[in-house]
């Protein structure tokens, strides 16, 4: 999944980021949430409850995420353990999608797609 939007969406979801760790908009009647901020794993909690966990340099996905990508023959896979944003809120698990390729070329995108070289700013689709 590409989101493609024009600078001015673009820079409206990042004004937004500067000023909140979260940020929404509506496209193709499709809501997508942004999180300014990476995911935590409470102590103690098991990985599998996230599914996913990226460490602080962003270096490791695990195999889940990899093996589903694979299974769902997609580059891009949303990671997490709820799509409810009242439960992501209140627990704390915010969903991440991750781009997962080893062609380099294939990572470089124009300036009309959101800023997915950003360790920062992640791509979560709402809605199942």
């Amino acid at each position: 999944m590409i989101l493609k939007m024009d600078e001015e969406t673009i820079e409206d979801l990042n004004q937004t980021l500067k000023r909140s760790n979260f940020a929404t908009t509506i496209l193709n009647d499709t809501l997508y949430f942004f999180a300014k901020e990476k995911v935590r794993l409470p102590k103690g909690a098991n990985p599998m409850e996230v599914f996913a966990y990226i460490n602080e340099k962003d270096e490791l996905v695990t195999e889940f995420a990899a093996r589903h990508a694979e299974e769902q023959s997609s580059p891009f896979v949303t990671i997490g353990r709820t799509t409810n944003l009242k439960e992501i809120a209140t627990q704390g698990y915010i969903l991440y999608t991750y781009f997962l390729t080893d062609d380099q070329r294939e990572a470089n995108y124009s300036s009309e797609v959101i800023d997915t070289s950003s360790t920062h700013y992640w791509v979560i689709n709402t809605k199942e």
